[in-house]
């Protein structure tokens, strides 16, 4: 008896030691594992950024439909200034007086309404001329108070009559017609519906993409600072190899889930039509656009929260790196493009809300291009442009001898706005 109480402490000894070790492996074995598997953190980054466009994009479309449901219109507004724009030597801003695209409109989701004002200016000074317009789902109105008092419209099945809508994107005009219909007269309840079934069907997709990432190849590199500008971070880099079998098991998944997946069985003809709403077809469908495809590498720059901060892109045909950079309450969002002779550079600098200074840049094959502006989003109650305001609009599509001679007598009594917009060059060759 007493040498088992002499023992007692002792094997409790082991116990707890047993349980502190098992406790230690329980939560360290994770890290040990990233620590053997490095190339762990590169397919969570990969997955992270599939996630995060997802949640975002959920976000967007939630806001949407409750500005639509409370009466609530989305207000856009913002300017877009050129810097340089000239073709094959030519500077085409030396014949104009004015350089800046000032936009302000309202998207008033519950009735399919978008209205607003475009107006030219100097260096985003005082406006020069302007465009007010106004669109439902049958008609765009405008007009352009500087140039003229009349009012016009076009009417969207003449624009279709009279394009080349047949044969877009594999729809003929009916099919496209079709599916327009099916949107119209949406109520709030509606389009919280058909938000969730969005939703539903963006996470069958990010099971497929999350199967993909999962069949992809990694190769860790070495532990760096990513430097863009004012914005660096700590990162690992990673190499990523996309294999075309990846991408097929990747479509096949999301596919099977799309199919599969009840909470959208009401718009499954509606996703689907196009492939008569079949599983075999649609997946068919995917492997011969996949027939030609080559595997690739990129490059992806990883930091210690398991995200993507710079994408690398690079092969004999084009590069393209992309970035995706914070700085405080900044987010920076850039990416650089060649390909065939063509540099396209652009560059976002958000306040991680709907306010957003923009810069683009495009050069090559003779072309010369760069400009930069600022929008933001907002919510308000009301549209600033009425239907009201375009009354005995003038159809173009139906524009009579008569009218046109009245829109162009009408135009000549302002004849001196020419000279606000163009350079004097420009128009001694117009006379």
């Amino acid at each position: 008896m007493n040498n088992s109480k002499k023992k007692w402490p002792v094997v409790a000894g082991v116990i707890a030691v047993v349980l502190v070790l098992a406790l230690i492996i329980f939560f360290a074995v994770p890290y040990v594992k990233n620590l053997a598997d490095p190339n762990k953190k590169a397919v969570s980054a990969m997955k992270n950024a599939g996630a995060d466009y997802t949640s975002d994009f959920s976000k967007k479309l939630n806001e949407m439909v409750e500005a639509a449901s409370s009466g609530k219109v989305v207000n856009s507004e913002g300017y877009v200034t050129f810097d340089k724009l000239s073709i094959n030597s030519q500077d085409y801003l030396s014949y104009l007086n004015v350089n800046t695209v000032k936009f302000n409109y309202d998207s008033d989701f519950s009735s399919g309404v978008i209205s607003g004002t475009m107006e030219l200016s100097k260096d985003n000074g005082d406006t020069v001329a302007s465009v007010r317009f106004y669109s439902d789902d049958k008609t765009f109105y405008f007009k352009v108070p500087e140039l003229t008092s009349y009012n016009f419209k076009m009417n969207y099945t003449d624009v279709a009559d009279n394009s080349q809508t047949s044969g877009m994107a594999g729809f003929d005009k009916e099919e496209i017609k079709a599916l327009a219909d099916m949107f119209k007269g949406i109520d709030s309840e509606d389009m919280k519906s058909y938000t969730k079934a969005v939703e539903s069907l963006m996470t069958d997709i990010l099971t497929g993409y999350n199967m993909a990432v999962d069949e992809f190849t990694y190769s860790a590199g070495d532990k760096t600072t990513y430097t863009s500008g004012e914005y660096s971070e700590d990162v690992r880099q990673y190499t990523v190899t996309i294999t075309k079998q990846a991408l097929l098991d990747g479509a096949n998944a999301a596919v099977d889930a799309v199919f599969d997946d009840e909470s959208i069985s009401g718009y499954r003809t509606l996703i689907t039509s196009y492939y008569k709403n079949s599983r075999e077809k649609l997946k068919a469908a995917v492997e011969e656009k996949l027939a030609d495809f080559k595997d690739f590498s990129i490059v992806i720059y990883v930091n210690r929260d398991e995200k993507i901060v710079a994408w690398d892109c690079q092969n004999s045909e084009y590069s393209a790196v992309i970035e995706n950079l914070l700085n405080g309450k900044l987010n920076r969002f850039a990416w650089n493009v060649e390909a065939d002779g063509v540099k396209l550079s652009a560059e976002s600098i958000s306040d991680n809300g709907d306010n957003a200074k923009v810069s683009i840049g495009i050069s090559g094959k003779g072309i010369e291009s760069s400009y930069r502006g600022e929008a933001k989003q907002s919510y308000k109650e009301g549209a600033q442009v009425k239907a009201s305001e375009f009354s005995s609009a003038i159809n173009v599509a139906e524009l009579t001898n008569s009218q046109a001679q009245s829109v162009m007598a009408d135009v000549f009594t302002h004849a001196d706005l020419f000279g606000k917009l163009f350079a004097p060059s420009i128009l001694q060759q117009l006379e």
